[in-house]
């Protein structure tokens, strides 16, 4: 949708929605071709994760509270980047760390839902690895 079109839109709210999608597949094209290309310096997937974050609370209005201090609170323990995901209006927050500051980033974000007495967050560790492929 090219930003024409875009302004022609009947309101502000639907403006907003179509202006998250096309921005969301604008970062999902950018990260992926960067990383065709091979970068090796994936600080900028973390700056795309909360592009998308702040686009997913403004635009399409499906974050909670508990999400958003969750990415700060992962921002300001070391994250590169980090975003909701796992479905609107709750879900999960998803961060890119090294792991320096795995668990610098955990303590802040356990520090941060207990001083606002939200429930104590649970922590899964995922690793890169290549993708689906067929075996054989």
């Amino acid at each position: 949708m090219v930003r024409g079109q875009l302004l022609s839109l009947p309101d502000l709210l639907m403006k907003r929605r179509v202006r998250h999608v096309v921005t969301e597949n604008q970062r999902t094209l950018t990260a992926a071709n960067r990383l065709r290309d091979g970068e090796r310096d994936l600080r900028f997937l973390g700056e795309l994760m909360l592009e998308s974050h702040l686009s997913l609370m403004a635009d399409f209005e499906v974050t909670i509270p508990q999400l958003d201090h969750t990415v700060n609170a992962a921002l300001r323990g070391g994250a590169w980047g980090a975003r909701m995901t796992g479905g609107g209006f709750g879900g999960s927050v998803i961060c890119l760390v090294n792991r320096e500051n795995r668990e610098a980033m955990c303590d802040e974000i356990r520090f941060q839902a207990h001083q606002r007495g939200y429930n104590e967050p649970r922590f899964y560790s995922a690793v890169p690895s290549r993708g689906a492929h067929r075996v054989g």
